[in-house]
């Protein structure tokens, strides 16, 4: 792992931060048997809006990006 990398448990959950090398993370994920992960960002009330997507998916994502509503972005905390 990289020194910016981090990688922490939660539950049965992994948590991975940014800093850490595709090689690094697909190995990690495949240690794991990790199938899925969730992709987001934060709203403006700290609220994290995401969704889950396949590894296959997510792997093509970092190498050419993917489209995202960004409405959520603006939602907040009240909105249902």
């Amino acid at each position: 792992m990289s020194p910016a990398g981090v990688c922490s448990q939660v539950g049965r959950r992994f948590v991975y931060s940014a800093g850490m090398e595709l090689e690094e993370l697909r190995e990690l994920f495949e240690r794991h048997a990790i199938r899925r992960v969730k992709v987001g960002g934060f709203d403006v009330d700290g609220v994290l809006r995401g969704k889950y997507v396949a590894l296959d998916k997510f792997w093509s994502v970092t190498q050419g990006g993917f489209g995202f509503c960004d409405v959520i972005f603006g939602w907040d905390i009240g909105d249902v």
